[in-house]
C-alpha cells in the first residue's frame, strides 16, 4: 500500500500543506499512541512554519512528560484555525470536546486505527489493519516525503511502541516492525522510550497496582479474571486515576482466563478495560455494549455510576 497512490491520502496531504493555522486534537486520558501521534505531528508541522495547537483535555501522564512539546498541550479547545486535525479518536466522544465541537465548521481529518470508527472527519485515513496510529502517520510521512527528525521519530516509536505492548501483543505484525526500524534509522530514542515509559513508576502507582492484584479473582463462568479500584484506593495510595494504566496486562497473565477486565471507580464514574488472551473473544463488543470501543483485544468503556459490593449464598448437596 502506498499512500501516495490513495486518493483520500492524496486530499489529506493537500490539505496540510495548504493550511496554516492547525489545531491537533487528541482522545481524553491520553496514551503513547495519541501523545505520539499529537506531539510528532506538531513537531513537523511547526518545523514547517505553520501556527500550531494541540488540545487535549487531560495532561499528559508523566511517562510520557520525554516526548517534545507535552507541555504545551492546552485542554481548553481554542477553534481559531483553518484546520483540525484528529488522532486516534475512536469517534468525537472520545475528545471530550463534543460539545464544543458539534456545531463547528472547520475542515477536519481524522487519522485513526480503530475498526468502530464512523469516519466523522471531511477527510479520513482509518486503516484499523495498522497496529496504532503512529503507524499511519509513519507510513504516510514517507510516502508523501515529510522530514522525519529524531524528535518525530522518537513520539513515532512511542505509539507503535506503547500500542503493541513493545512489541508483544498479536497486532505487532511485519508491517508494525518495518515501520520501527524506519524510524530508528531516522535517530528514534528507543532507550528514552523503554526507561521512561516501562522501566520507570512511582511508589504510589506500585502500591495501587498491589491493590488491583490482590483483588484479582475469576467471574462466576472462569472466562475471565478481573479486579477493581474504588475511588478510596488513589486517596489512601496517593496515586490517580493516571497511575492505573498498565496494570490490566498483568491481569492479563494468567493462562486460565479467555480475557481480563479491570473497573475502577472514580469522581462518580467507572471505567472498564478489558484485554483478550486469545482469539475466542472480542473484548470490543463487550465494551461497546456500555458505550464504549476499541479493538478485538483491547478495549475499554465510561459510565456514570460506583462499585458496590454484591455477595450471593447457594446451598449444594
Amino acid at each position: 500500500m502506498n499512500f501516495a497512490n490513495i486518493t483520500e491520502a492524496q486530499k489529506i496531504y493537500e490539505k496540510i500543506i495548504s493550511a496554516q493555522k492547525i489545531g491537533i486534537i487528541s482522545h481524553q486520558n491520553p496514551d503513547g499512541d495519541c501523545l505520539g501521534s499529537q506531539l510528532g505531528l506538531a513537531e513537523f508541522l511547526i518545523s514547517q512554519e505553520k501556527k500550531v495547537k494541540t488540545f487535549c483535555c487531560d495532561p499528559a501522564p508523566d511517562s510520557f512528560c520525554f516526548l517534545p512539546g507535552s507541555e504545551k498541550i492546552f485542554n481548553n479547545l481554542d477553534l481559531n484555525c483553518d484546520l483540525l486535525i484528529f488522532v486516534d479518536c475512536g469517534n468525537i466522544f472520545q475528545t471530550g470536546f463534543a460539545d464544543v465541537l458539534k456545531n463547528n465548521e472547520i475542515f477536519s481529518i481524522n487519522f485513526d486505527h480503530h475498526p468502530d470508527n464512523p469516519k466523522f472527519g471531511d477527510l479520513n485515513l482509518v486503516l484499523p489493519k495498522f497496529s496504532s496510529t503512529t503507524a499511519i502517520l509513519t507510513k504516510f510521512f514517507i510516502d508523501f516525503d515529510f522530514l522525519i527528525s529524531p524528535q518525530v521519530a522518537t513520539c513515532f516509536l512511542t505509539g507503535i511502541f506503547t500500542d503493541t505492548g513493545s512489541f508483544q501483543h498479536s497486532n505487532a505484525d511485519s508491517n508494525s516492525h518495518r515501520l520501527a526500524a524506519k524510524l530508528l534509522s531516522r535517530g528514534a530514542n528507543l532507550e528514552i522510550i523503554r526507561q521512561e515509559v516501562f522501566k520507570t513508576k512511582k511508589i504510589s502507582t506500585l502500591k495501587l497496582w498491589g491493590k488491583v492484584l490482590s483483588r484479582a479473582q475469576f467471574s462466576s463462568t472462569d472466562l475471565a479474571i478481573f479486579s477493581i479500584v474504588k475511588d478510596l484506593d488513589f486517596e489512601k495510595t496517593k496515586a490517580n486515576p493516571k497511575d492505573i494504566g498498565g496494570a490490566i496486562d498483568f491481569l492479563n497473565m494468567v493462562p486460565e482466563a479467555n480475557f481480563s477486565f479491570l473497573l475502577t471507580e472514580k469522581d462518580g464514574s467507572v471505567k472498564g478495560s478489558f484485554r483478550a488472551r486469545g482469539e475466542k473473544t472480542d473484548v470490543q463488543k463487550i465494551a461497546k455494549f456500555f458505550g464504549g470501543g476499541g479493538h478485538k483485544k483491547a478495549a475499554g468503556f465510561t459510565i456514570p455510576g460506583k462499585l458496590k459490593r454484591e455477595v450471593r449464598w447457594k446451598i449444594i448437596q
